[in-house]
């Protein structure tokens, strides 16, 4: 890597610790911002438009339940970006009515809080843990299938690989993201033990992202 490479690197890495720092700013700021109602709107809007900032204007973010052609249909997600190809199904305000797994290029939970991680994954008590109903609305996107595999093959030429991972490439990739959280690596293995518990096939996998933390595919 040339000086000028590293340069870059460097900058781009202080920009994200710098948009890290604010998210954080933000997550506090939004507890005195009224009604929970108030406080999670407050959040998800701030979350979706930095997410926008790193997208070219061809793309679009929204929020909303997500449908399939095979009659599937998630919950609501916090965040979904809809790639240039989703048609503009938009109401008086500017706003996407009808997202379609076609058109959407990623999908993004907002757990602001995924401290709590009880050993029954929260079957014990009234309210589910913030971790588990992230997980839960994760494995609703998980499901729905595009009828192409676009994530792998481009121009209409046919990519070699697993049955495995032609399904995977068929989902939506999708993101758990947390402001406040305990070590990453025993997130992630918690989120595992979820899998396990649950019977998650492999293509239904997701991410956990944590501001100030590395990506780490799950």
């Amino acid at each position: 890597m040339s000086k000028n490479d590293e340069s870059v690197f460097q900058r781009l890495l202080n920009h994200c610790a710098r948009l890290s720092d604010d998210i954080v700013v933000d997550y506090n700021d939004s507890l005195h911002s009224g009604t929970p109602e108030a406080v999670a709107s407050y959040r998800e809007t701030f979350i979706q438009e930095i997410v926008g900032r790193f997208f070219p204007r061809t793309y679009r973010v929204a929020k909303g339940a997500i449908y399939d052609s095979f009659g599937g249909r998630s919950n609501s997600i916090d965040c979904v970006v809809c790639a240039p190809n989703h048609p503009l199904l938009l109401d008086t305000l500017g706003r996407i009515t009808t997202l379609l797994v076609e058109g959407v290029h990623c999908a993004i939970e907002i757990k602001p809080d995924v401290t709590d991680r009880p050993e029954d994954f929260g079957r014990s008590r009234r309210t589910r843990p913030e971790l588990i109903r992230g997980l839960d609305q994760v494995r609703t996107v998980k499901r729905l299938m595009r009828r192409e595999t676009g994530l792998l093959s481009l121009g209409g030429i046919p990519v070699q690989g697993s049955a495995e991972l032609h399904d995977y490439a068929r989902r939506i990739p999708t993101y758990l993201f947390s402001v406040k959280s305990t070590n990453i690596d025993r997130s992630c293995e918690y989120v595992n033990d979820y899998y396990f518990e649950n019977r998650v096939p492999v293509a239904m996998a997701f991410k956990v992202i944590r501001p100030g933390s590395h990506i780490r595919p799950r």
